[in-house]
């Protein structure tokens, strides 16, 4: 059974007509609720308190934090790192920002933010770039005769070499890894969505401020479990052959031979298992 539940979220407000203006109350109108897929609630929750710095993604301080929250990295180990970026400790705020995550020691904190930072990568755009490179290959043309005269008879023209059409080489090895690891991201965040649903259909009729308070209640309790099953997965991935199926510089589709199958393009996800959803188009992981 797929989790295809719909929550009802609260809706009012100043309703605008041609001929007067009337300020309706909740109670009066006939529709009170609108209703809202979880897959959608969830995701715009979680985009919703989706951790910057100074207003900004930065991807070099969640990966700290990240190896911080699953115990990869000591808190010396981090501060030698920042140190080498040229960072000032000293100016980090203890508390009160996401950079403060970076060397408080908070470790719950540090689950939650990045369990939030990878669940929301997800949805990221496929960037492909990096894992393709130009080679230009060159060929020497014929040499021009040389002239057994007088010098002035002799060309000046020097040998010349003419390009030949450059090659482009797939670096497969770093996006086969990449992948997997991408796959490990999308395999538990699609179980962390199906615990969130599961948990929230229970409540009927909250604002939409009341759900995403619940969203990010269950995130904040969930974040050590979704960071262990994003290593099981990986894990388990890493001991299959994984195949590019299809490969282009803002998309990829990737397949293993336990029958996985990953695709993202455009901020879109869509991830199969043996034929099955778990992942995308709105469906959820299947529930018993």
């Amino acid at each position: 059974m797929y989790v295809s539940n719909v929550i009802k979220t609260a809706f009012g407000g100043l309703l605008l007509l041609t001929m007067q203006q009337v300020i309706a109350a909740p109670q009066d109108l006939p529709v009170k609720s609108i209703s809202v897929p979880a897959y959608n609630m969830i995701t715009d929750t979680l985009q919703s308190i989706m951790p910057t710095i100074e207003g900004k993604r930065n991807d070099f301080a969640m990966q700290q934090i990240c190896a911080l929250a699953r115990g990869e990295k000591t808190q010396e180990g981090i501060n030698a790192t920042l140190k080498e970026k040229g960072i000032d400790l000293a100016k980090i705020p203890r508390n009160g920002s996401v950079a403060s995550l970076l060397i408080n020691g908070d470790r719950e904190q540090q689950q939650m933010t990045c369990a939030v930072y990878l669940a929301n990568s997800v949805f990221a755009p496929v960037n492909n770039a990096s894992y393709f490179s130009r080679q230009p290959a060159k060929e020497k043309a014929d040499k021009e005769p040389k002239s057994t005269g007088w010098s002035f008879w002799q060309s000046d023209k020097k040998e010349v070499q003419t390009p030949k059409a450059e090659q482009v080489i797939f670096n497969q090895a770093q996006f086969v890894h990449d992948a997997q690891v991408k796959m490990a991201i999308v395999q538990a965040t699609a179980q962390m969505y199906a615990v969130i649903a599961e948990n929230i259909q229970d409540n009927k009729n909250q604002y939409w401020a009341d759900y995403q308070q619940k969203i990010a209640s269950i995130v904040y309790n969930y974040a050590p479990e979704y960071l262990r099953k994003i290593s099981l997965f990986y894990k388990s991935a890493a001991a299959q052959t994984l195949v590019p199926i299809n490969v282009s510089l803002n998309s990829f589709t990737v397949a293993n031979s336990s029958g996985d199958m990953l695709t993202q393009q455009a901020g879109n996800v869509m991830f199969t298992s043996k034929g099955v959803t778990w992942f995308g188009s709105g469906d959820l992981l299947p529930v018993d």
